[in-house]
């Protein structure tokens, strides 16, 4: 295990810190530039949700097998090797486009060979935190790790504007590529510091391995009920929301492109802000509450969303929904490392992350297909109401006692930390108003 100071966490996971804040920097310059670019490619709210669903194709289709392979690999090695792989894709881009070959084909392959490789990278970063920073410190780094992230997700947007003054959408994409090589950099220089893979691990076939995980998710009513309820709400509000405020912001109310980055920002300035404080709110409230409550102030905020015919009223909006849904994601993230053994951490995020996100493409198709017909606007009204009622469905789940099974894995002292919610929310779906799609939850 890492070495790290009692009243800090040590320097290897400051640079740690460093690296994925640079790289988070550059998505989210992406974050912005992506949309705008396949607007301006094909004009149709549906290129926007085939784009999304591109990318959540590989969860089902590559998602277990990964996971599998990551508890048995150098954690370190699959992340500079996925860093490394997204420099050269996401630079494709701007390539082509000063070829002027660019078409909206290479944006959907792009994004499905980028994701594969999140997919590796995300699972590797769950799995090596617990060894870098020590059990007990998991919900401060997660917290830190979380406001740097959204740090990030404030300056992101206001770059992409900045740069969208001086430059094509496209060529602005070299800066999200430049970021990715800083961040492989920065891990190959922790070559001593980062632990590699779980000693003793992965002897057993891929298959078994691959069930072994399946097995233990799907056993666990906490960590089955969260990914039941992420899959319900992706599929019938976070899709959709992700890729359609873009719509909303563009058709409905006439906006800039640089008015567009506004919502990014906002939106990073609300996760920012949460984050600060969701390490010590979640203590407070105990994993049950700290999922939970989030969800209903975020199905207001996308009914809100769609009511409101203000577009500050919308950015707002946007940013409080993006900070709740900060808060459940960290909480999520610091209960599944705790109750995951750690020679199954790598295996435990990919399965939820499979089970979660496999109805996102179905989703962001059906969204942005009805968002063809009948507006932005209303489709976000009707989503509130849809996260309202799924929320409400798991008012009496085992996620209310999240801190009990907590106890039964961790020790005695978990318990007093989760009291009965005596309210709840809304499950976190896949936009940045909800639950971020790439935060690894």
């Amino acid at each position: 295990m890492a070495r790290h100071a009692r009243g800090g966490l040590g320097r290897p996971y400051r640079v740690f810190l460093v690296a994925q804040s640079v790289s988070n920097l550059g998505s989210a310059v992406s974050l912005v530039l992506i949309p705008l670019l396949v607007l301006r490619l094909t004009g149709s709210p549906l290129d926007l949700g085939i784009t999304m669903a591109v990318e959540f194709l590989p969860y089902p289709l590559f998602g277990l097998v990964i996971g599998a392979y990551v508890d048995r690999l150098s954690r370190r090695t699959v992340m500079i090797a996925a860093d490394a792989g997204r420099t050269a894709l996401i630079a494709s881009i701007p390539v082509l486009a000063h070829l002027g070959a660019l078409e909206i084909w290479w944006i959907y392959l792009t994004g499905f060979a980028a994701s594969t490789l999140t997919i590796a990278y995300n699972a590797a970063e769950f799995a090596v935190m617990p060894s870098l920073v020590g059990p007990d410190r998991l919900d401060t780094a997660n917290a830190r790790l979380s406001a740097a992230s959204s740090t990030a997700g404030v300056l992101g947007p206001a770059v992409a504007g900045a740069g969208l003054m001086v430059m094509p959408a496209a060529t602005a994409l070299l800066l999200d590529a430049a970021t990715f090589a800083f961040s492989a950099c920065c891990l190959a220089g922790l070559r001593r510091s980062l632990p590699e893979r779980v000693t003793g691990g992965g002897r057993e076939p891929v298959r078994r391995a691959i069930a072994e995980g399946v097995r233990f998710v799907f056993g666990h009513p906490v960590l089955r009920a969260c990914a039941i309820m992420l899959a319900l709400t992706n599929l019938l509000v976070g899709a959709t929301a992700e890729k359609q405020i873009v719509t909303l912001a563009k058709q409905h109310y006439l906006a800039a492109d640089s008015a567009v980055s506004w919502l990014f920002v906002s939106a990073g300035a609300g996760t920012a802000l949460f984050s600060l404080f969701s390490d010590r709110l979640g203590r407070r409230l105990g994993p049950g509450r700290a999922i939970l409550l989030p969800f209903f102030g975020g199905a207001v905020c996308m009914f809100g969303i769609g009511v409101v015919e203000s577009y500050p009223a919308v950015v707002l909006l946007w940013a409080l929904g993006s900070g709740l849904g900060m808060f459940f994601v960290v909480n999520l993230r610091t209960l599944r490392q705790r109750l995951a053994p750690a020679g199954m951490l790598a295996r435990v995020v990919t399965v939820g992350q499979v089970l979660s996100w496999t109805p996102v493409p179905l989703g962001a198709v059906l969204g942005g297909w009805v968002t063809a017909r009948v507006g932005a606007a209303p489709v976000f009204a009707g989503l509130g109401v849809v996260q309202l009622v799924v929320a409400a469905g798991f008012l009496a789940s085992p996620l209310r006692r999240a801190g009990a099974h907590l106890a039964a894995a961790t020790g005695p002292p978990a318990a007093a930390q989760d009291r009965p919610a005596a309210a709840a929310g809304r499950a976190g779906t896949a936009g940045t108003a909800a639950v971020p799609a790439r935060s690894g939850a």
